[in-house]
């Protein structure tokens, strides 16, 4: 029976290396793990001989943190104040899952590991399509002693063309990738239905060009196929499948809200929120106001007037860092914060009102933290998992 569970695993990873997408598996119990561009690094307290696993059914709330470190790289290191403060959210908000951008790779993320968190972490890492001069990936640390298998797809071969300028060379419509994470229980078949989803992003910059102003068509394209990929999973898994889309978006989140602090004009993010989708924020009894719904704060450097005095120029305050959720997903939410960054002296570091101020900070973006109910998760996990059953 061992043998033929072994066998039914191994099939389901060749079908899967035959798909158009690059896929590749890691975690703890049985799985399949291909793909020579993958990077991963496993601490050794990961085999099950020397370290403790939690049960799926013990654990309350799964902890999941969205993180852009801002040049995480080998050639500009941190500073070791910058790598404390790092360090300290993630030992306070001891996240199971975090969505990581600006990270260059596997190797650096797992000596910050295991240099500050005690080798805590595996992380996941498939290089993207930001290139040599300024490798900038997205990774995902993932607690070693989870009990859950990790299916990534990624989606960083696929190409875009301008639709306005259709003569110019195509290019890759995810600037970095789009890694999406299927979380399966570690003795789950390979192909059975996941126990919840999560995307990672990291949009194009709102870096203008002559042909598209703030990149904005470019980041559409993005957030389109995004969507299309959250209709697929819903159509093909059921509508009660958690899915987090995570990351940074490069865009306001808020854009278009009637309220406070809110920016005028069309959101970015539309075809998401089409589809009945959530920022995190806005779920729950309580919803956080949007002008507190700040993770990046941009500054335009002064400027002279035509006096010559030096005129200051007031930060664009924006969420460009979120967790955009199903329904199901919002339903298994409890708690959604953002982290604050402390000083020196331990205190909570305000919003920084200047760009020689936000540069004292360990990155230009405020990590975002949600808990979420392992149970209501299960529950309906339960449920796709009989169907599945029943049909096999």
């Amino acid at each position: 029976m061992r043998m033929r569970f072994v066998l039914w695993q191994l099939v389901a990873c060749i079908g899967l290396m035959t798909a158009s997408s690059s896929w590749a598996y890691f975690g703890v119990g049985n799985g399949c793990f291909f793909s020579s561009s993958d990077q991963h690094r496993k601490p050794a307290n990961l085999s099950r001989s020397n370290r403790i696993e939690r049960r799926l059914e013990d654990i309350e709330y799964l902890k999941l943190m969205q993180f852009n470190l801002e040049n995480f790289l080998e050639e500009k290191p941190k500073s070791p104040d910058a790598l404390k403060e790092i360090a300290r959210i993630f030992r306070e908000i001891d996240p199971d899952f975090t969505v990581t951008e600006e990270i260059q790779s596997a190797d650096i993320g797992s000596r910050f590991d295991s240099s500050h968190l005690g080798d805590k972490y595996y992380l996941v890492l498939k290089e993207g399509n930001s290139g040599p001069t300024h490798p900038i990936n997205i990774g995902t640390f993932i607690k070693n002693d989870l009990p859950l298998r990790v299916l990534l797809q990624s989606h960083k071969e696929e190409r875009w063309t301008d639709p306005q300028r259709p003569h110019v060379q195509e290019k890759p419509l995810f600037s970095r990738d789009l890694p999406v994470y299927f979380m399966k229980p570690k003795d789950a078949p390979s192909h059975s239905p996941p126990l919840a989803v999560m995307i990672g992003v990291h949009n194009k910059a709102p870096i203008s060009s002559k042909k598209d102003p703030n990149s904005v068509r470019y980041r559409g394209a993005q957030i389109s196929r995004t969507a299309d990929i959250v209709r697929e999973l819903e159509e093909r898994f059921g509508k009660d499948l958690p899915i987090f889309v995570v990351g940074d978006f490069n865009a306001d989140v808020n854009q278009g809200r009637v309220a406070e602090g809110a920016r005028p004009g069309p959101n970015e993010l539309q075809p998401l929120y089409d589809l009945g989708m959530q920022n995190s924020f806005d779920v729950g009894p309580n919803p956080l106001p949007v002008s507190q719904r700040i993770t990046q704060t941009y500054h335009v450097r002064a400027y002279t007037d035509k006096d010559g005095r030096q005129v200051a120029r007031p930060p664009v305050n924006q969420q460009f860092d979120a967790f955009i959720v199903n329904a199901a997903a919002a339903s298994a939410i409890v708690s959604s914060e953002i982290v604050k960054f402390l000083d020196e002296n331990g205190n909570p570091r305000p919003y920084a009102k200047s760009y020689e101020e936000r540069s004292k900070q360990p990155s230009d973006h405020w990590p975002v933290a949600i808990k979420v109910s392992m149970q209501a998760m299960l529950e309906g996990y339960q449920r796709r998992f009989q169907e599945w059953l029943a049909r096999q």
